[in-house]
C-alpha cells in the first residue's frame, strides 16, 4: 500500500506542503482579504505559502478543511512518507561532481521584458528607483551619502584621465537577503556609476542573479515526480537577468526591477559566474565584478546535496575564471554600511581602470 503524508497537496503536477501560512492564505481568500494583504514579509517561505493558499483557493482548487488536508492525487510510482517516519535522518549524501537535474525551466531574461510584464506596477517601481539615489534621502544616512559622493567623485576623475581597456562585467546578486536598504543602496548608486562609465565610453554590462522560485520550483517538482533520485544536483530554477547588455545605452530605470514585490528569491553564485564569463568572453574579455551580500543559497538544492554542494562549485567556477587570462574576477562584499557599499563598488571599478593586480577573490585593498 501507498504511502502518503496528510499534510500536502498535490495540484496538478505540483505538490504544496500544506503549512499554517498555506492554510491562513487559504482561509484569508475566503474571506475576501485581498491577495496584497499577505501578512508576511516579502521574500520569506511564510509569504510565498500564504500566496500559494490564497491562489488555490481563488481558483477553486483547495477548499480548506479546518480538521483535515489530504493529498488529491497521487502520481504512478511515487511514494510519500507518512507524518511519522518523517523525523528518519537521511545519511549526507557522498560527495559528487556538480551537476544540474534539469535546465528546462531556467530562464535569461532582460530586465524591461519582465518590467514590461509588470505594467501595472512599473510607475511605483521607477518612483522607488527615484527616491534611492545616494544623492536622496531614501535609505543613506547623512555620512553614507557623504561616503558615496566621494567615492563617485574619485571614479569621475579617474575615468577623465583613462579608462578600461575592457569591458566590465557587474553581476548583482539578486537574492532575498539584498532586500531593503542594500538593494536600495546598490541601484542607487548604478545609477551613478552607470552614467560616469557611459560618459567616459567605459565599456559595461550589469547582470543579475536569481531564481524563478522559492524551493526549487518546477525543477524540484519535476525530481519529486521522477521519484526524488537521490545525488540530484542544483534543484531549482534559475532566473539570469540582463538589465544591459554592452551594446546598449544606460538605462537606469531597468533597475528598478531588483525593487519589485518577490522578485529577489535565492542565488546560485558558481552557474551566475560561469554565464557571465562565457558574455565576457564573447566581448573578447573583461572583468567580472561579482557583487553578493554572502554564500550561495538555494534550499531546495541543499536539502537534497551536501551542504557545501553550491559554495563548492563556486570556488570551483572562481578558479577556472582566475586560470583564464582574458578574464579577470572580483568578489565585491555588500554590507549594511552603504558608504562602504560605495566605496567598495568604485573600487572594484577603478581597478579595471588602473589595472590593479590584487583581485583574486576580493576587492582590491584601495582605490
Amino acid at each position: 500500500m501507498s504511502k502518503r503524508k496528510v499534510n500536502q497537496l498535490l495540484i496538478g503536477d505540483t505538490l504544496y506542503d500544506l503549512t499554517e501560512a498555506y492554510r491562513n492564505g487559504a482561509r484569508a481568500c475566503r474571506s475576501e482579504t485581498p491577495f496584497w494583504a499577505n501578512p508576511h514579509r516579502d521574500g520569506s517561505q511564510r509569504h510565498a505559502d500564504w500566496a500559494y493558499g490564497h491562489d488555490n483557493e481563488a481558483a477553486g482548487h483547495h477548499r480548506v478543511s479546518v480538521t483535515l488536508d489530504v493529498i488529491e492525487a497521487k502520481p504512478e510510482g511515487v511514494e510519500f512518507v507518512a507524518p511519522e517516519e518523517e523525523g528518519v535522518t537521511a545519511p549526507e549524501p557522498t560527495r559528487h561532481a556538480y551537476r544540474v537535474f534539469t535546465t528546462e525551466f531556467d530562464e535569461t531574461v532582460t530586465a524591461t521584458d519582465l518590467l514590461d510584464g509588470m505594467a501595472d506596477r512599473r510607475p511605483v517601481l521607477s518612483e522607488l528607483m527615484g527616491r534611492f539615489g545616494p544623492d536622496q534621502e531614501g535609505a543613506w544616512t547623512g555620512p553614507e551619502r557623504g561616503a558615496a559622493s566621494q567615492a563617485v567623485s574619485t571614479l569621475e576623475a579617474a575615468l577623465a584621465e583613462s579608462r578600461p581597456e575592457r569591458p566590465i562585467l557587474l553581476l548583482l546578486d539578486n537574492s532575498g537577503s539584498m532586500r531593503g536598504r542594500q538593494v536600495a543602496a546598490l541601484a542607487g548608486l548604478l545609477d551613478r556609476i552607470g552614467h560616469v562609465l557611459e560618459e567616459n565610453g567605459a565599456p559595461f554590462e550589469v547582470l543579475g542573479f536569481t531564481t524563478r522560485s522559492w524551493k526549487g520550483g518546477r525543477s524540484r517538482e519535476k525530481w519529486i515526480m521522477e521519484g526524488r533520485p537521490l545525488n540530484p544536483g542544483r534543484l531549482c530554477d534559475l532566473r539570469h537577468v540582463i538589465y544591459k547588455p554592452a551594446e546598449d545605452a544606460w538605462y537606469p530605470d531597468a533597475m528598478s526591477l531588483m525593487f519589485a514585490e518577490g522578485f529577489l528569491k535565492e542565488n546560485v553564485d558558481g552557474e551566475a559566474l560561469l554565464w557571465a564569463a562565457e558574455r565576457a568572453r564573447a566581448l573578447g574579455g573583461g572583468t567580472i565584478l561579482h557583487v553578493t551580500d554572502g554564500t550561495p543559497m538555494d534550499q531546495s538544492t541543499l536539502a537534497a546535496n551536501p551542504h557545501d554542494y553550491l559554495e563548492r562549485h563556486l570556488d570551483q567556477v572562481r578558479g577556472e575564471i582566475n586560470a583564464d587570462p582574458e578574464l579577470r574576477l572580483l568578489t565585491l562584499p555588500v554590507t549594511p554600511d552603504l558608504g562602504s557599499v560605495a566605496e567598495t563598488l568604485v573600487r572594484g571599478v577603478l581597478s579595471c581602470v588602473e589595472r590593479t593586480p590584487a583581485y583574486e577573490g576580493e576587492a582590491p585593498a584601495g582605490p
